[in-house]
């Protein structure tokens, strides 16, 4: 199997897997219990806690049950101890953003979305019109670092330079899902109040993600009980699941350069192959400023979802787009290529194919070989 689609979920890496193992049979105290297993289980639980704020350049940090958690927890926590009404978000934002500010819409508040262009780029003119315009209305701004359908990095430290010469107290929350690990995220060098990350996507557990925090602007828990977690995620946490995370992220963080210089030559060869062997192939993203695991494609004559599905066929597993938005695809296609502007033409022949770090000069080879002639047998039978 080829698999290319870890910007959806990653393996695991074999260590962290072998630590699972060993985990649940060693650290299954809980951590507010006053026992030897207890306080084996709480120091584990200190030590992944302490990693991944060293990671992030945190003051604090709340383990989640994952990415969308640590999101909502920001965004409704943040309103919670705000009387300023408004969520600015952008146009192509996760569904954990865009959702849970529809939802919060219901409750009284008010989404502003701000637009991206053609690229998938922030458009900063406007991104600062409209943090003017509404600066005393703020309560949050979310800002995606890296967009998981077209790969685009937004610029954060800039959008929120803006945002503090506006509206100094919006709490200011980034969504770097996709980008930790790979490459830098620093929530005091960004600025940022909070940095949501999930285990997943860098070889870690499903289930845990985390909200990383500043020292102000703290938002107000969402899960009341027993206190854990500061008290803003109550309920008993999965000690070995958070040490896992700190696990994944240690072993890419600390072969950074290498890693992610690997997975970007990889990426970069399949564009390059690809784009010379297929007609009418399109970078759906910026092609500069960008993750260094994400290739967004739009092919010209096919359907994205039977190209994938050929693939499939040939041991070859990529995606159409986002993993979370996937069920309203089908029917309303992608709001990121919506925001984008993108022609159906292309957005109608879309592929989202993402490296990792355990991918291989043989997984590129099987694209390249395969990919071309899918594509030139649907174009003959569409003809």
């Amino acid at each position: 199997m080829h698999y290319l689609d870890n910007a959806a979920t990653t393996p695991l890496d074999p260590s962290v897997r072998g630590f699972l193992a060993e985990g649940y049979a060693d650290l299954w105290g809980n951590p507010s219990s006053d026992s030897e297993l207890g306080r084996n289980a709480k120091r584990a639980l200190e030590v992944a806690r302490d990693l991944l704020c060293g990671m992030l350049g945190a003051r604090e940090l709340v383990f989640c049950g994952g990415g969308t958690e640590a999101t909502n927890l920001a965004l409704r926590g943040s309103l919670a101890r705000d009387s300023r009404r408004t969520i600015l978000v952008g146009a192509a934002d996760h569904p954990a953003v865009l959702e849970t500010a529809a939802d919060l819409e219901h409750e009284g508040h008010t989404t502003i979305r701000y637009p991206v262009g053609s690229q998938g780029r922030v458009r900063l003119d406007e991104f600062a019109r409209l943090v003017e315009e509404h600066a005393s209305s703020i309560g949050v701004v979310s800002i995606l670092h890296g967009n998981n359908e077209n790969g685009t990095l937004a610029p954060v430290e800039s959008m929120i330079s803006t945002v503090r010469r506006h509206a100094p107290d919006a709490h200011v929350h980034v969504d770097a899902v996709q980008s930790f690990a790979k490459i830098a995220v620093d929530l005091d060098r960004f600025g940022a109040d909070s940095v949501t990350i999930a285990a997943h996507k860098i070889h870690g557990p499903k289930g845990i993600g985390a909200l990383a925090l500043g020292d102000v602007r703290r938002p107000r828990t969402q899960c009341t009980g027993g206190g854990q977690e500061r008290g803003l995620r109550c309920g008993t946490e999965d000690v070995v699941s958070a040490r896992a995370f700190a696990l994944a992220a240690e072993h890419w963080i600390s072969r950074q350069a290498e890693e992610t210089g690997r997975v970007r030559a990889l990426r970069d060869r399949a564009e390059r192959d690809l784009f010379a062997a297929i007609d009418g192939i399109e970078l759906l993203g910026d092609s500069e400023t960008r993750l260094p695991h994400l290739l967004p494609l739009g092919i010209r004559g096919v359907r994205g979802s039977m190209v994938r599905e050929r693939l499939e066929t040939h041991g070859i597993l990529v995606s159409t787009g986002s993993a979370c938005a996937s069920e309203h695809r089908e029917t309303r296609g992608s709001h990121v290529h919506r925001a984008m502007g993108v022609v159906s033409a292309l957005a109608d022949g879309a592929l989202r194919i993402s490296f990792g770090r355990f991918n291989e000069e043989a997984d590129v080879d099987a694209l390249v070989q395969v990919l071309p002639r899918i594509v030139a047998e649907l174009r003959e039978t569409a003809a």
